[in-house]
């Protein structure tokens, strides 16, 4: 293997590109003490400078991020640090963030791509309302395949996953989880990932007819997940508190403004949430089994209770600020006088992202009209976000198209003056 390319990160440490583990340590102890801001008046440029050794180490110090860095420089770790670890919701908004700071072709590739990545998502949900209008004639694991290339993905990645050692590159070597711990956690998510799958498959045998079991054992799988993931918040809002609580105690001033009210109501959240999907999936499962015989909307009463704790941060900070009871927070104090009409802003758009529910209800009970009238808002919010970026890349498109024209004219142009000159 020959040397790398990008060397700066090693300058910066004083070590040759080859630097071994145990060198670099002891490259890293030697620039701390010599780089102190401590030792060097604490000026700005002193703290800047340590800081910067300090970035280098903690790339090269990583194996993964080491070899990206020997491959493709600091441009490459940023792009695998600002992408890598997110999810796909995220990450489809950190591509649109980065498409106006493309060039023309970047910004066509990036949108290709969205494009791309949405088309695919809006094919399972597709697939599903022509089955249901019995537009086609595909068997209901047809009709899954998307799901299914998915949780195959998905499932590749946990497997490699096992294989790897991906400690979290966020973290300093001696704060990451033990390998007992890494590998527990991986576990937990392989187990979530099989639950989810066996789910959807025996959805699909029971569409599909195959199977004459009750809805509560098709159902299973999912209320075990959802059992999961209420304990792992259950846990997590506990020790969030307790830490709360132990950093208040020693330090009043550590909390960054967050009361402890605000704080129990984010874990109560979380936890009505989880409690939420499971009622909604134990009240679908006994409607369809025909032990309920409420109506639809009834059924769908987790859905307006989710869509009405929507509602509510919101309402209570109208009611705050209109009242001038906002104080613990700078960032509220900067929004100026309360806005009755943002209020109605954020209304219209939370039943504008939740009115596919509403529809569904009003389908499954009169059942009169096409399912696809049950995603129409949702593809015309998805149609409303991506325009704009459409046009951007149309226009930008048009003006590389205008731009080499132009200067194929000029060039043109060029050679037809010097021919004469020379004649």
């Amino acid at each position: 293997m020959g040397q790398p390319k990008h060397t700066k990160l090693y300058d910066v440490m004083g070590v040759s590109p080859d630097v071994s583990v145990e060198d670099l340590k002891k490259a890293y102890r030697r620039k701390a003490l010599q780089l102190h801001p401590d030792k060097r008046g604490n000026t700005p440029e002193a703290q800047e400078e340590f800081m910067a050794m300090k970035a280098a180490y903690d790339i090269l110090s990583d194996p993964k991020q080491r070899e990206i860095y020997d491959m493709m420089g600091e441009d490459g770790v940023k792009l695998v640090n600002q992408y890598g670890e997110l999810g796909p919701d995220e990450l489809l908004m950190a591509m649109l963030g980065s498409l106006s700071a493309s060039g023309p072709l970047g910004k066509c590739i990036i949108f290709s791509f969205v494009a791309l990545f949405l088309g695919f998502f809006s094919t399972i949900p597709l697939f599903f309302c022509l089955k249901i209008d019995q537009d086609v004639g595909w068997s209901w694991l047809t009709v899954f395949t998307p799901m299914w290339i998915l949780d195959v993905i998905f499932l590749c990645c946990i497997g490699c996953s096992f294989i790897g050692d991906d400690t979290d590159i966020h973290q300093e070597p001696e704060d990451r989880q033990s390998k007992p711990l890494r590998l527990l956690g991986k576990t937990i998510l392989l187990v979530k990932a099989l639950l989810f799958v066996a789910f959807q498959v025996l959805i699909a045998m029971k569409l599909q007819q195959s199977v004459d079991w009750s809805m509560h054992i098709i159902m299973a799988p999912y209320y075990i997940l959802e059992g999961f993931y209420l304990l792992e918040k259950i846990v997590t809002g506990i020790l969030a508190y307790s830490a709360f609580v132990r950093a208040t105690a020693a330090d009043p001033s550590s909390t960054s403004g967050i009361s402890k009210s605000d704080l129990i109501l984010d874990i109560l959240n979380s936890w009505t949430m989880s409690i939420l999907r499971l009622a909604f999936a134990l009240l679908i499962a006994f409607k369809v089994q025909d032990d309920l015989s409420c109506s639809w909307w009834l059924v769908f009463i987790p859905v307006w209770i989710y869509v009405f704790t929507l509602l509510i941060p919101h309402i209570q900070l109208y009611v705050r600020r209109r009242h001038g009871h906002v104080h613990h927070s700078n960032e509220e104090e900067e929004l100026g006088p309360p806005s009755l009409a943002g209020l109605l802003c954020v209304v219209v758009g939370i039943f504008c992202g939740m009115s596919p529910f509403f529809i569904l209800a009003y389908r499954l009970q009169s059942g009169e009209f096409s399912s696809f009238y049950v995603l129409l808002p949702w593809l015309i919010i998805v149609g409303l976000i991506l325009l704009p970026w459409v046009l951007m890349v149309l226009l930008n498109i048009i003006s590389c198209f205008c731009i080499c024209c132009c200067g194929r004219r000029e060039q043109y142009t060029e050679d037809v003056a010097s021919k004469t000159d020379a004649v």
